[in-house]
């Protein structure tokens, strides 16, 4: 079954005028820039999004096309943040890949507690960075995971993996030097207006009251969707939580599971070894 499969009639209609109304050099733009282009899924993520108004989706596109390409002027050529970029922020050894959940979505694990507060733009590439990181990550899986079935005779649907991801953030060690407000915001401006329909599932375990305090302010500024997507974990329940929605060998040890983590970094080295076209162009 394909994506158009799913929809109704009128909202045939609206994905048809949303393709063909958007101009051809915002997909280029995308392109260019490390994106999949104006396409079919891209297109439903945006009216999902934006509630199914195709005026406002084909704006946002537009505006998220030139958001992208003025965020990577620095690196000229580059297809998403560079790592050479951010050597600050992977020192800290902060951010790594876990398997996917049961719904194929990949999942990204955030150390809380090794978050340094700086530049709020410094902070935004190395979100950027990550998701762009965890979405690639999430296609290839879905083509190995493609190729391993047709070897087995075994046919899957090739839109099986929705283009989402799951994020889990370990607060254990949180404190207050790793309090930063600027950073928490920063992480739900970019998923609700530039990785529209991105996030599957958000886990905030063993959060503090500090970081509840955060949370407090910054909730009323999340779309009720985006919120309603965010699960708090504590210790006792982690392992019966996170089993339901993971097998053991996606996570790791401290939720139950056998998984080893891998570096954000080297996710992108694989990423770019598969996908040449997303390394920089000279």
């Amino acid at each position: 079954m394909g994506l158009e499969d799913r929809l109704d009639e009128a909202q045939r209609r609206k994905l048809g005028e949303l393709l063909t109304s958007v101009p051809e050099e915002v997909d280029s733009i995308l392109v260019k820039h490390g994106e999949e282009g104006v396409t079919t899924a891209t297109c439903l993520r945006w009216l999902r999004a934006r509630k199914w108004d195709v005026k406002l989706a084909k704006k946002e596109i537009i505006n998220h096309a030139y958001w992208r390409q003025a965020f990577l002027s620095p690196f000229p050529g580059h297809k998403h943040i560079p790592t050479s970029a951010l050597s600050l922020e992977l020192e800290r050894q902060m951010v790594f890949m876990l398997g996917t959940d049961l719904k194929h979505h990949p999942t990204v694990l955030v150390y809380g507690g090794k978050h340094v507060p700086q530049d709020v733009e410094r902070t935004k590439r190395f979100i950027s960075y990550t998701l762009d990181a965890t979405i690639n990550w999430g296609h290839l899986e879905m083509a190995k995971k493609l190729q391993h079935a047709a070897s087995q005779g075994i046919k899957l649907e090739r839109d099986f993996y929705d283009g989402k991801a799951v994020g889990v953030f370990d607060l254990s060690d949180f404190g207050y030097a790793n309090s930063d407000l600027s950073a928490l915001k920063a992480v739900f401006d970019l998923l609700q207006n530039h990785y529209v329909e991105r996030l599957y599932r958000m886990y905030l375990y063993c959060a503090p009251m500090l970081f509840y305090g955060l949370w407090k302010v910054v909730a009323p500024l999340i779309d009720p969707k985006s919120k309603e997507k965010v699960d708090f974990v504590d210790k006792s329940n982690v392992a019966k939580r996170m089993t339901l929605h993971f097998s053991p060998e996606s996570l790791p040890q401290s939720f139950g599971g056998s998984f080893k983590p891998i570096p954000i970094h080297e996710i992108w080295r694989m990423i770019e070894e598969q996908k040449p076209e997303l390394r920089a162009s000279t």
